[in-house]
């Protein structure tokens, strides 16, 4: 359960953002990260629906902070993980229009997520170039890719290429996405399992 749980994610479900950029602004140094629904898509698809719940709580009213407890039955036992997500930037925590309680929802989810294996391996994942240019709005001006991997792979590496219009017949190299976007992901709303315990969807 593990190893299915830790498997690497298809490269068009793995995106790219700059963690930092420089003081002048040009480039931006690419991490890697899948969103939330990517998770539960795990989740569900090796443990199933009924296999696994959340309990999530709000720590801190100004910083947004939120903590994501992750409970998981394998054989029968149920095995629980927690972790702390926070909204994208410390400056969104009291700005609505960025829906940071949303972000540090998901946030928490995937850190949480972590601990069990879940996309994991994305911390060490290793990219041609860590540096690449960025415009001023923070985009990639360059595509991301994962060291080794050849373009238009279609291989579980995690790089694939630049969302910007319909999606193209062969599978893609690198989606980048500015930090604005990252916690505009569907709202979180609680759903009921057949335990009767609520979880997020």
């Amino acid at each position: 359960v593990h190893d299915d749980l830790a498997a690497p994610f298809d490269s068009n479900e793995v995106r790219f953002f700059p963690v930092a950029i420089t003081k002048d602004g040009k480039s931006g140094r690419a991490a890697a990260y899948i969103d939330a629904r990517a998770v539960m898509d795990r989740l569900d698809s090796v443990l199933g629906i009924t296999g696994w719940q959340t309990a999530f709580q709000v720590l801190e009213h100004d910083t947004r902070a939120v903590q994501c407890t992750l409970t998981v039955r394998v054989d029968d036992l149920w095995s629980l993980r927690s972790d702390v997500g926070y909204p994208n930037e410390a400056r969104d925590a009291g700005n609505a229009d960025k829906e940071p309680l949303k972000a540090a929802y998901s946030d928490a989810l995937k850190r949480a997520a972590v601990q069990f294996g879940i996309g994991r391996y994305l911390y060490n994942l290793e990219l041609e170039k860590d540096w690449l240019l960025v415009d001023e709005h923070g985009r990639f001006l360059e595509q991301p890719r994962v060291k080794g991997q050849q373009a238009n792979a279609g291989d579980k590496t995690g790089a694939s290429a630049q969302r910007t219009g319909p999606a193209p017949a062969a599978r893609p190299t690198a989606i980048v996405t500015p930090l604005s976007d990252i916690a505009r992901e569907p709202s979180l709303t609680q759903r009921w399992l057949t335990t009767g315990r609520p979880w997020m969807k």
